[in-house]
């Protein structure tokens, strides 16, 4: 029986959650339960990498029929957008809410086509997510 493919969204960029994919990934035990497939901007995974030491290789794929699942490369499909051009660390930024919502969204679309058999989340800023909504016009509404 072949391992599920799992999406991994990139959470907030300016957070912990690139870190914390990398911190995971690093672990040979990651990979014996499933085939990880980091739905992310790239240049923030190797600056997480790089930053981490942590001797991954981030591999662009366009497809998840192109990944290999084969460590230490890591296949990161990047969304239409979003690119993030600067990550400041720790600083509320609705790009970064944008970021990590856009990357969810393709998570979504994956498994809604069958292309992924699950979906895991790294953690997003509240504050930049809602930052974020709120410039596109979206309102949060209270359950009635």
């Amino acid at each position: 029986m072949e391992k599920p493919v799992i999406a991994i969204t990139m959470g907030d960029p300016a957070g912990v959650g690139p870190e914390l994919i990398v911190k995971v990934l690093f672990q040979e035990a990651a990979h014996q339960s499933c085939r990880p497939l980091v739905i992310a901007d790239p240049e923030v995974m190797r600056g997480a990498g790089k930053l981490l030491g942590a001797g991954l290789r981030f591999r662009d794929v366009e497809h998840p029929a192109e990944a290999r699942f084969s460590p230490p490369d890591v296949d990161v499909l990047r969304p239409a957008s979003p690119r993030v051009d600067r990550v400041v660390w720790g600083k509320v930024d609705p790009a970064m809410g944008k970021a990590a919502t856009v990357c969810l969204e393709k998570a979504y679309e994956l498994a809604a086509a069958g292309q992924v058999d699950g979906l895991v989340a790294a953690p997003m800023n509240k504050q930049a997510f809602h930052l974020y909504g709120a410039a596109r016009g979206l309102r949060h509404r209270s359950p009635a």
